[in-house]
């Protein structure tokens, strides 16, 4: 009978965990697609163009001095699907923060418990400069 009450409890806080990952993906979400920034568009743009040099083959001249090689590439390479490299900078931020908020429960729940990690993700889903990324990207 304890296991059973236990298993209940379990599932009790990973659906209060996915309550808090879903009000943070639909609050990112509508904030990230209803408010233009345009002060982050040139930044968007060189790593757009920096990643279409490097698929295109003359990866050699292209320098990126304050990020990682992956992103540009990444951008580009999903931008033929929507054709928007805002969109889909975007989209990606928006996957990559809500990524954070899942699975930061789970990493918590394991040095933890249940409660803390639940504690953890919140302060994590209201942490300003997560929302940033997943909004400004």
């Amino acid at each position: 009978m304890r296991i059973i009450l236990d298993s209940h409890r379990y599932k009790y806080w990973e659906k209060l965990s996915m309550l808090v990952t879903l009000v943070f993906f639909v609050t990112c979400g509508s904030v990230a697609f209803l408010v233009d920034v345009p002060t982050q568009d040139s930044d968007i743009l060189y790593y757009y163009y920096a990643g279409e040099q490097i698929i295109s083959g003359d990866g050699e001249n292209v320098h990126i001095f304050n990020g990682p090689i992956g992103w540009p590439i990444l951008l580009a390479a999903s931008n033929t699907l929507m054709d928007d490299p805002f969109v889909t900078a975007k989209l990606f931020s928006l996957a990559f923060s809500t990524g954070i908020v899942f699975i930061s429960y789970f990493i918590i729940r394991n040095v933890f418990g249940q409660k803390i990690a639940l504690l953890g993700q919140i302060i994590i889903a209201v942490n300003p400069l997560l929302h940033v990324e997943a909004i400004i990207t």
